[in-house]
């Protein structure tokens, strides 16, 4: 998949509906890059959840339980 400078700026911060009442948004990905998608999965072994706080003048995602993201630790 290519995520074109023109489509970055178009959509991103922008929340599109999924199925089921969620809604997918551009997270993660950077302006003219190129990802080549596998049919091989990998999944961290915990599953986390996010939630967006609209009371604000701007929207903001936190982890859903006040957790902050989890960080590698450094390579020695």
């Amino acid at each position: 998949m290519h995520l074109t400078v023109t489509g970055y700026l178009a959509a991103a911060g922008t929340a599109t509906l999924g199925t089921a009442g969620t809604a997918i948004v551009i997270a993660g990905w950077a302006p003219d890059a190129t990802y080549r998608l596998t049919d091989i999965a990998e999944f961290d072994d915990v599953a986390r959840t996010w939630a967006c706080d609209t009371s604000g003048r701007r929207p903001r995602w936190t982890e859903a339980g006040g957790r902050s993201p989890r960080r590698s630790a450094p390579e020695a």
